[in-house]
């Protein structure tokens, strides 16, 4: 786990009280993550190809951050690459395991039809939608 600025710090689940001025952020291998205001779990795509190493070790991460509860996600996936059959099917796992809802925002091409595929190969039962920005995302979230 890389630090990069004075937030990021490593995850421990008692440190779970975030304010909206300085939420803890992590740098895991695959993105970077932090628990928002409303506790909603705010994930950052890399620019790194995923690997299955990388995202079990964020998942493990992810887990010790939220306690090992149930939490509403909205993920920025602008710099996400493409992911293989084994990698979706695993981030489809973790997905049921941790999440109420998923909301995914993109300001790029590759970000959008990464998405769109892994919503149209995607079996997971957790309510998904696509959405062009943050706030539209947080919207639809406090409706769930």
């Amino acid at each position: 786990m890389r630090i990069t600025n004075t937030y990021l710090q490593k995850p421990n689940a008692m440190q779970n009280q975030i304010t909206k001025e300085k939420p803890l952020k992590y740098e895991g291998e695959s993105c970077i993550y932090w628990l928002d205001e409303k506790n909603v779990l705010r994930l950052k795509a890399k620019d790194e190809i995923f690997t299955e190493f990388a995202i079990n070790k964020d998942y493990e991460a992810v887990l010790e951050l939220i306690g090992n509860k149930k939490v509403k996600l909205v993920y920025d996936a602008t710099r996400i690459l493409p992911i293989d059959k084994n990698i979706r099917l695993r981030l489809e796992e973790m997905l049921n395991s941790i999440g109420v809802a998923l909301a995914i925002t993109s300001k790029t091409r590759i970000g959008n039809m990464v998405a769109n595929i892994f919503f149209s190969l995607s079996s997971t039962k957790v309510p998904m939608k696509m959405f062009n920005n943050h706030d539209q995302a947080k919207l639809w979230l406090d409706t769930i």
